[in-house]
């Protein structure tokens, strides 16, 4: 009998960035590892600031312009937070956007937080659930988002979503002799 789901390996890179005085940022080499419970997810955004480092998934059968899930990754080079002061700000920001949301706290550490939350955009008026984790990692801090604008699919996928956002490894991979150098397109399957 065929698997209901899909299970798809692909290691995520995160970086991260070095800042010093008058020197160009550095890479950590850090990987994020996900399964992604269901489909074939493809990047749509991958970008870098002097501030983090952001990839953006989505299912292949969506368009960047028009899509109702997404995965999205962010890296921080930044050690003073810990991972749950990075989740309510985060949180805060999305709050400036959405009305009357609230969250469900999941999982609550400096090390490891995690919270889900519906809410209504008060601009596009379009609904929004996001399943939200933090984590400290080798060199900083990641943050991981399940989002989807419709609260029907969200109650749907939620269990699936919640194991796998609670099931994303962040390997240090520095002193891996073979690691990737193309990290915008190239993924180990």
């Amino acid at each position: 009998m065929q698997k209901l789901f899909k299970y798809i390996f692909i290691f995520i890179i995160c970086l991260f960035f070095s800042i010093t005085f008058g020197q160009k940022a550095a890479y950590s080499y850090e990987t994020c590892i996900i399964t992604f419970p269901y489909g074939t997810w493809e990047t749509i955004l991958y970008k870098k600031t002097n501030k983090e480092s952001l990839v953006q998934f989505i299912l292949n059968t969506q368009n960047k312009y028009n899509y109702n899930e997404t995965v999205i990754f962010h890296g921080y080079k930044n050690k003073s937070l810990d991972a749950n002061n990075l989740l309510m700000f985060l949180f805060n920001k999305a709050k400036k956007y959405n009305q009357d949301i609230k969250y469900v706290s999941l999982k609550n550490s400096k090390d490891n937080s995690m919270i889900y939350w519906c809410g209504k955009n008060k601009y596009t008026q379009k609904q929004q659930c996001e399943i939200v984790r933090t984590a400290k990692s080798y060199e900083g801090l990641v943050s991981m988002h399940f989002i989807t604008y419709d609260y029907r699919r969200f109650n749907q996928v939620y269990e699936y979503w919640l194991e796998t956002i609670n099931n994303v490894k962040i390997y240090y991979s520095y002193f891996r002799w073979d690691r990737m150098m193309n990290k915008a397109t190239t993924f180990e399957l």
